[in-house]
């Protein structure tokens, strides 16, 4: 007889307290995760509830207004710390983006539209 695993917790990610979506790995029962917050206007924009940690202040402007010609940069973006600090996914984008699903991809290439568009086109109207 094979034991039985419990399937994985999917992350759950938050804007402005609105869920976005659960999908990818948690790495526990516990609360905690990243919390996104705007240096700019002070807001706690985001959250990405993970498990298995307490709760990692994550500094990221919420809007292309507030993180204007910050190169490297998408304001409003989940992605950035979620690559670099998560071992869980082998420090890749490509590797988070497959455990990423439908509305957190929508929602990621909307956030880089924006700041294409909010940075970019002043220059092309020059």
């Amino acid at each position: 007889m094979q034991p039985t695993h419990p399937p994985p917790r999917n992350r759950v990610f938050l804007c402005r307290d609105k869920e976005i979506t659960r999908c990818g790995d948690r790495s526990g029962d516990e609360d905690g995760g990243y919390a996104y917050f705007c240096p700019a206007c002070g807001e706690v924009w985001g959250k990405v509830e993970t498990g298995g940690f307490q709760w990692l202040a994550v500094t990221l402007p919420c809007s292309p207004a507030h993180g204007r010609n910050r190169k490297g940069v998408i304001p409003g973006s989940f992605l950035t710390p979620l690559v670099w600090w998560d071992p869980s996914n082998g420090r890749t984008l490509a590797d988070q983006l497959r455990r990423a699903d439908q509305a957190l991809l929508e929602y990621e290439a909307l956030r880089a539209a924006e700041g294409i568009l909010v940075n970019e086109m002043p220059l092309l109207q020059q």
